[in-house]
């Protein structure tokens, strides 16, 4: 029974290191997937260049090590604008496109939805609400100008 429990304490005295489990590798084109949102043209007043404006530098810079950035660029399309951009550049396919040709194609592709005549007649048209003792509208109407403008160009 001694010797027993001398087994037992020597067993508790030696230091158990318990098994590694190893870490995942890191997989930057899964986090960059989750992390973007999915472009829907359908959304009001919602453009391509507008949604590459805002998440271009986050595939560039992130992406970096990726062997193919359009890859990532054709998965955050929905469903209807990848149909329409590879309907749009046939006979070729969408993965024979760099990166360069593919963001100018559709940012041709997914413009404004009004013509450039009707966006500046609607430029042409905005006025400034009048002013009240408990309301200057000068910055929300300067806030209006310059979208507006960023929209033309």
């Amino acid at each position: 029974m001694v010797s027993m429990m001398e087994k037992l304490l020597e067993n508790k005295a030696a230091p158990t290191t318990p098994p590694a489990i190893p870490l995942p590798a890191p997989d930057p084109y899964g986090d960059l997937v989750g992390d973007l949102p999915t472009f829907c043209y359908d959304d009001d007043d919602t453009t391509f260049k507008d949604w590459f404006r805002r998440y271009g530098p986050v595939i560039n810079d992130r992406g970096s090590s990726l062997p193919d950035e359009r890859n990532l660029l054709l998965d955050k399309l929905e469903r209807h604008a990848y149909k329409t951009y590879s309907d749009y550049v046939l006979p070729q396919e969408p993965r024979h496109i760099d990166l360069a040709a593919t963001v100018d194609k559709l940012t041709k592709l997914f413009g404004p939805k009004q013509t450039l005549i009707r966006r500046r007649f609607e430029f042409l048209q905005i006025t400034c609400e009048p002013l009240t003792t408990s309301h200057v509208p000068y910055r929300d109407f300067s806030n209006k100008i310059k979208k507006k403008l960023r929209m033309l160009q």
